[in-house]
């Protein structure tokens, strides 16, 4: 699969609404690049990655059933 986080945002929305992937999916690869890279940078000082997620559960959601916004 792609490293979603390479994605332009375009491609990030085309990609979701083709169910390609999910926003979950999407949300866990940028955490998972921010879990990486913060050690070296410290550049995040709180990551709420739980809310997160919940939030591109929500999106997922609204999706799913066809009430996506412009940007989900």
């Amino acid at each position: 699969m792609t490293d979603l986080t390479k994605l332009s945002l375009k491609e990030t929305r085309d990609g979701l609404r083709a169910k390609q992937f999910s926003a979950v999916e999407v949300t866990s690869s940028y955490l998972g690049a921010i879990d990486q890279a913060n050690e070296s940078l410290n550049a995040y000082i709180c990551v709420e990655g739980e809310g997160a997620k919940k939030q591109a559960r929500i999106s997922d959601e609204k999706l799913a059933s066809g009430n996506g916004g412009a940007l989900e």
